[in-house]
């Protein structure tokens, strides 16, 4: 299949506490399943295009209900790497009310998709004459934890498209991430 644009990216399980209540108040929490890279896919899909989105999940119930949250929306999910080992990424998402602000703690350490390897990828899916719009590669917080950063997709590293295809990377770089990487300033 030709596909209008392809994401590439990881999407976790967010728990957030009922309002008004914090993080360490709350004994239960609402799940949700979020990622940049995944919520351009399902907007994409919603426009009308013709869209999948690729990742590395855990094959168990938590990385099941991302995919289904993802394919509910007409994306593409067959190209997702399965795996037996590693974990579902989670992060907690506290909303701020005046005068704190929001909180958001992630918790994706040795998760399946911040494990992903050039190898893990079908190549026919990302070759140039698969997406007609566009390759949307994986976020910069994401790569940078990767454990060959900003290589995942095999053209990231010298930042090259291949002729015909449009190549970008979304912009999930925020302060919380900034803080979530073990307390180390990185620059953006």
């Amino acid at each position: 299949m030709i596909y209008d644009v392809i994401t590439l990216g990881e999407t976790m399980l967010r728990l957030s506490p009922p309002e008004p209540l914090r993080i360490e108040q709350a004994s239960h929490y609402e799940m949700h399943v979020g990622g940049s890279e995944s919520n351009v896919a399902v907007g994409l899909a919603r426009l009308g295009l013709r869209v999948a989105w690729l990742s590395r999940l855990t094959d168990n119930a938590l990385g099941h209900t991302i995919e289904n949250a993802i394919r509910a929306y007409g994306v593409d999910t067959s190209h997702i790497v399965w795996t037996n080992e590693d974990r579902v990424g989670l992060y907690f998402y506290e909303p701020g009310g005046a005068p704190r602000s929001g909180k958001v703690i992630y918790d994706r350490a040795g998760s399946a998709a911040s494990r992903i390897q050039p190898t893990d990828l079908p190549a026919q899916l990302l070759a140039p004459d698969r997406a007609r719009l566009g390759i949307t590669e994986m976020g910069r917080c994401w790569a940078s934890r990767t454990p060959t950063p900003g290589s995942a997709s095999g053209t990231s590293a010298t930042g090259r498209a291949a002729p015909g295809v449009t190549r970008g990377t979304s912009h999930s770089w925020t302060p919380f991430t900034r803080r979530s990487l073990k307390g180390k300033e990185r620059n953006p």
